[in-house]
């Protein structure tokens, strides 16, 4: 419910008042203080600070954050960081969901992340407002989170779940084996140490929807990239790749990650 006092409603004033005689009301309770407006819901809002970045800063990179229909746009710093005012009017269900698309010679490299429901971020921002990677390390932009993001829109049918308990309920769901290959193919399409696949602009599209995720894990499957030789040395791209996406901080958020587990337990697309 949102509400308005009287002050700067004086121009309908006189129209209000012979609506509520007519409808047999005084006019001493045409505003009677407060002009009050029912809507369905309140306003949610929060500041997202976050980082995109992986395997370098995305310089200067846009940042689109979707809350709902409304969508908000700034651009990154040198070092990939940015920082946005986002609110939407509804129910404060609607998930946020944030693209960093690179430019100039990273304009192949988009990530995307998603800290959850707005009404969520927004109570574990506190006090100043801002939801930052202490907070949420889910702000942050990265490969990681990349794959994380497509998991949880592939498990709602295409679309970030709404509201904390789909949301919670796909997240608790999440296989992190499965992550880390997608992250680890992820991370060599950012460095350019693995092609895009055919008709694939960047990479985010790689890993958008079901049909191109699995077209990647077959690919993947086909270079014998699910069982990589990592002893050997040099060390193979995706033992390096697979590496990072779970051990980088800038990367790899702090998650629950069974360490005991590796890009060699993942039996490829059966799971996808």
């Amino acid at each position: 419910m949102l509400i308005r006092t009287c002050s700067g409603l004086r121009r309908r004033a006189a129209a209000f008042v012979i609506v509520a005689s007519l409808a047999g009301l005084s006019p001493g309770m045409a505003c009677a203080g407060t002009d009050v407006l029912f809507t369905d819901s309140t306003e949610a809002a929060v500041t997202i600070a976050g980082r995109a970045v992986g395997p370098q800063p995305l310089a200067n990179a846009t940042v689109q954050i979707r809350v709902g229909t409304s969508v908000f746009t700034t651009t990154a710093d040198a070092g990939g960081n940015f920082s946005l005012f986002v609110k939407t009017l509804f129910d404060g269900g609607d998930p946020v969901d944030i693209v960093a698309r690179g430019s100039g010679a990273q304009s192949a490299v988009v990530w995307r992340t998603t800290p959850g429901p707005i009404d969520d971020a927004q109570r574990r921002a506190g006090a100043d407002g801002i939801l930052s990677r202490d907070e949420d390390p889910f702000v942050d932009a990265t490969p990681r989170s990349t794959a994380v993001a497509s998991a949880l829109q592939l498990a709602g049918n295409g679309t970030l779940p709404r509201g904390s308990a789909a949301f919670e309920r796909s997240a608790r769901a999440l296989q992190w084996t499965y992550i880390d290959a997608l992250a680890a193919m992820l991370q060599l399409y950012g460095e350019g140490l693995a092609p895009l696949p055919a008709n694939v602009a960047d990479t985010a599209a790689a890993v958008d929807g079901i049909v191109r995720v699995q077209a990647a894990y077959l690919d993947w499957r086909d270079r014998n990239f699910f069982s990589p030789p990592c002893t050997v040395q040099p060390e193979p791209p995706v033992c390096r790749a697979a590496r990072l996406v779970r051990t980088d901080p800038a990367i790899a958020p702090a998650e629950p990650v069974p360490q005991d587990e590796n890009l060699n337990t993942h039996r490829a697309a059966s799971d996808c």
